[in-house]
């Protein structure tokens, strides 16, 4: 009897389709200044064994409002005085003038020139990680929310959501003079100065050359110890509209008046100058009793 023969074929087959990770889908600049910029990177993984060819577009949202500008004073960076708010509209210049307000809700920046990003396209192989740099312009006083969507060629799409602000700097302090009073020599006296943010940036601050200021040697202690000048919170940053209370505190080591300027540097401002007054005493008892004097004693002869 005839049997036909048979052969058997083992068949496998996978079917993928391209595919990213994609680190973040929401990407918020914050607030910076006028006429800066700010750089943020999400990595992109290519987590499918087939060639990932990738493009990002813009897309704007005609059910909302994507871009919006607000009018921005110009900036005023003056001799600061008692409750005068300082206000830095873009970046440091030589020429400031007084503050004014001018009009930017007519300015119409193309897409591109408010958010950019790095690689616009290319092509991933299997397991390769990139990073994309995004930039934010700061355009004068905008506030631009956009999404941006990464497709990939045969496979899903991507999107990322980018929110940006830009405006101006603008502080107030409460004080530029502090005054201790009277202050027994071994004693401490504490005052405080309010530094307060009015717009929308936040702001970095330090005090200047503060190791210089109780700086004292060895020797200089020995024969005649210095003031001490104590800040806490020496430097960091004030959110947008809210308070920073710092506190100084004063030990005058020694009975005599007390007098130092220190500086305070808010951002790109000029220094602010904080005038530091004491005085420090020593406690004293004044009698008014009479005195017993004999007759010849050396204190008859003295007076």
């Amino acid at each position: 009897m005839w049997t036909p023969l048979q052969y058997t074929i083992n068949l496998h087959g996978e079917v993928h389709y391209p595919n990213l990770l994609i680190e973040h889908n929401d990407l918020d600049f914050g607030c910076v200044l006028n006429g800066t910029e700010v750089t943020r990177y999400v990595t992109m993984v290519s987590v499918s064994p087939l060639p990932v060819k990738y493009l990002w577009v813009f897309i704007l949202d005609e059910n909302e409002r994507n871009f919006s500008f607000e009018p921005q004073p110009q900036t005023s960076i003056t001799f600061p005085q008692l409750n005068q708010t300082q206000i830095q509209s873009g970046p440091w210049s030589e020429n400031n003038e007084q503050p004014t307000t001018y009009d930017n809700t007519n300015l119409t920046p193309k897409l591109e020139e408010i958010f950019d990003i790095s690689s616009f396209f290319g092509t991933l192989q299997s397991g390769e990680i990139e990073k994309s740099a995004i930039r934010f312009y700061g355009h004068l006083g905008i506030k631009a929310a956009v999404k941006a969507v990464c497709q990939v060629e045969n496979g899903p799409v991507y999107e990322l959501y980018l929110h940006g602000q830009a405006s101006y700097m603008a502080y107030r302090l409460n004080t530029h003079e502090l005054d201790f009073g009277d202050v027994h020599y071994d004693k401490t006296a504490t005052r405080t100065l309010t530094l307060t943010n009015v717009g929308s940036v936040p702001l970095d601050y330090h005090f200047l050359n503060m190791n210089n200021l109780n700086d004292n040697t060895q020797q200089q202690q020995q024969q005649q110890p210095n003031a001490q000048i104590n800040v806490e919170l020496e430097s960091g940053i004030c959110v947008s509209f809210r308070s920073t209370i710092i506190t100084i505190k004063f030990l005058p080591n020694i009975p005599e008046l007390f007098e130092k300027i220190i500086y305070l540097q808010v951002s790109h401002f000029q220094p602010d100058e904080i005038r530091l007054i004491g005085i420090g005493i020593f406690s004293r008892l004044e009698l008014n009793l009479p005195r017993y004097i004999m007759d010849n004693s050396i204190e008859k002869n003295i007076l």
